[in-house]
């Protein structure tokens, strides 16, 4: 999605394409979304996202996407929040450290699995 960052649009792919059965809904989603807004506290991010009323709803999916990975040379998390079957927002956080990596240069994001 143009309006998404790189480290956002490398974070959404890598949770939805680990998400088989709704993969393909979730994609209609993204592609009629757009940004709500985008806030940065010091500690972390959240990218709030608008899915239209009319797009579809992804049955059974579970509230919270969670994924990990290296951010400017620190292990951060995601959450890609799920409300009512659509996407509402991507929040990220430092995961052991005080504040959000100045620089955003990532490695490979990965899919942290509930148990």
């Amino acid at each position: 999605m143009a309006y998404l960052t790189p480290l956002e649009n490398t974070v959404i792919d890598a949770i939805v394409q680990g998400q088989p059965q709704s993969e393909q809904c979730l994609w209609d989603q993204l592609r009629q979304s757009e940004l709500r807004s985008r806030e940065r506290n010091g500690y972390g991010f959240f990218t709030n996202l608008l899915v239209p009323e009319h797009v579809p709803s992804c049955p059974n999916l579970k509230q919270t996407l969670l994924a990990s990975g290296l951010v400017g040379g620190e292990l951060c998390g995601f959450i890609l929040w799920i409300k009512n079957g659509k996407i509402d927002f991507l929040e990220g956080y430092p995961l052991g450290g005080e504040s959000w990596p100045t620089n955003e240069s990532f490695e490979a994001i990965n899919l942290n699995h509930a148990k």
